[in-house]
């Protein structure tokens, strides 16, 4: 376990680890999943009390901060909704089959945050979408394939958003824990819409051994689950 942690620790993540490093190196940080089990739990001010916040995706926070926090500073996106930007009615339609409140302009709204683009987006096609993003306060950086790649070495599949913010998070900060991760095992996986798709997310994830990596982390006590210790 020690050399993955630090496999993670010198593996470049983006164009800008050593500002990272610097920034976060004794700070806290809560990453919070979107699964349906963190309102089970009033964590909202737990999860805020934490330097920095990670969430992944779309996360609707208004009417679920008591449960979820108030506040992101950093975001993993999949590249979903940057095509969404181009205005594709098809790609649009596909994914509010499956997930009925994407907003194929939830980039646009955004405001303050570092967005870490996970996969599948080239910079040079989206030039003007990343420039208006930015006008907002925003940061838009790209997860480099040799920290994508990590993850894969460790599942041997392709990693879900939240596993690589985890993995973001270990690399950078002293103190870290998770919340919201149900690791697709509830009866609804998101806790704020209903997925029409009710099963596993799909082949391309092992959300059951990405779980099984969580609970060897807590065991060796380098995250910690809802920010508890044992």
């Amino acid at each position: 376990m020690s050399n993955i942690i630090e496999e993670i620790k010198s593996t470049q993540c983006t164009d800008i680890d050593h500002i990272f490093s610097e920034l976060y190196k004794n700070k806290s940080c809560a990453v919070v999943g979107n699964g349906s089990v963190v309102l089970e739990y009033k964590d909202g001010a737990a999860i805020d009390a934490h330097d920095a916040i990670i969430r992944c995706n779309q996360t609707p926070l208004l009417e679920y901060g008591d449960s979820v926090g108030t506040r992101t500073d950093i975001r993993i996106m999949n590249s979903h909704f940057f095509a969404a930007l181009k205005g594709d009615s098809t790609h649009i339609e596909h994914m509010k089959s499956i997930a009925p409140k994407f907003d194929e302009n939830y980039l646009y709204t955004l405001q303050n945050e570092i967005i870490i683009v996970k996969y599948g987006v080239h910079k040079s096609m989206f030039t003007e979408e990343i420039e208006k993003i930015e006008s907002r306060n925003n940061k838009v950086l790209f997860l480099s394939p040799s920290f994508y790649n990590l993850g894969i070495s460790m599942l041997n599949i392709h990693p879900t958003n939240g596993f690589i913010a985890l993995l973001f998070a270990m690399k950078y900060f002293k103190d870290v824990s998770h919340f919201g991760f149900g690791f697709y095992t509830e009866k609804e996986k998101h806790y704020y819409q209903h997925l029409q798709i009710q099963n596993e997310t799909g082949s391309c994830h092992d959300n059951l051994k990405e779980r099984d990596i969580f609970l060897q982390f807590e065991e060796k006590n380098y995250i910690k689950k809802r920010g508890k210790t044992k």
